[in-house]
């Protein structure tokens, strides 16, 4: 592989200031290098020392794409758009149904959903008790929230 020494050096000593700091030795010229504000120090100007800043970048920026990819625990992938399942499923029963009462309670919402032909999740049940009182709107938009990710489709491997 030919390197174009001025192009990668320009490249390197133009980019933004990164987010990360690499501490490399090159086995050229075994001299020490890092990176400080976008700009490569100690650059002895020979092809392995090259490859050694772009391997070093490569490998480095790999395992900070792995660390984004890890979903932490509680948490969800969700399309950035909701897709038809998600709004024209539960979510759009329950909004419904706080538009077709004066006084929607749970009470009403249960009511609803039966005659819509759906069934209750365990959760929605504890959320809203199929009682006369009527919930808080902020409990009406999680449950919203809580129906449209539990439509959400799983992600592919493509993601």
């Amino acid at each position: 592989m030919t390197i174009d020494l001025e192009k990668l050096e320009a490249a390197l000593m133009n980019a933004t200031k990164p987010d990360y700091e690499l501490h490399i030795t090159c086995p050229h010229c075994d001299r020490h290098g890092t990176t400080d504000n976008g700009e490569w120090l100690l650059w002895c100007g020979s092809e392995e020392h090259a490859q050694v800043i772009i391997d070093a970048s490569r490998a480095y920026l790999e395992q900070q794409r792995a660390k984004v990819d890890q979903v932490p625990d509680g948490w969800v992938l969700v399309p950035v758009e909701p897709t038809e399942g998600q709004w024209g499923g539960l979510a759009r029963d329950i909004v419904m149904w706080t538009r077709m009462n004066d006084r929607p309670t749970g009470k009403s919402l249960h009511y609803h959903l039966k005659a819509m032909g759906r069934a209750i999740p365990q959760w929605l049940i504890e959320e809203i008790p199929d009682t006369n009182d009527v919930p808080a709107k902020g409990t009406v938009a999680a449950v919203i929230y809580k129906a449209m990710i539990a439509a959400a489709p799983k992600p592919t491997g493509d993601v």
